[in-house]
């Protein structure tokens, strides 16, 4: 009976362990995207800014 016991407590703390593990490796993955489309975002405004440059320069040689 002991054994039983030990079995349920044995199964028990191992998905004790893994219920806490799974919210920070979700919060990791999490993170890590958001930090590649923060990246992407970034670059694609900096992008816009020198075309909108590079056009307010193109129409000011024709005024």
């Amino acid at each position: 009976m002991s054994s039983q016991f030990g079995r349920k407590y044995a199964y028990n703390k191992a998905f004790k362990g893994d219920s806490k593990r799974l919210p920070v490796s979700l919060r990791s993955q999490y993170g890590k995207r958001l930090s590649h489309l923060n990246a992407a975002l970034t670059d694609c405004v900096l992008e816009l800014t020198i075309q909108k440059q590079l056009f307010m320069l193109h129409c000011e040689e024709f005024t």
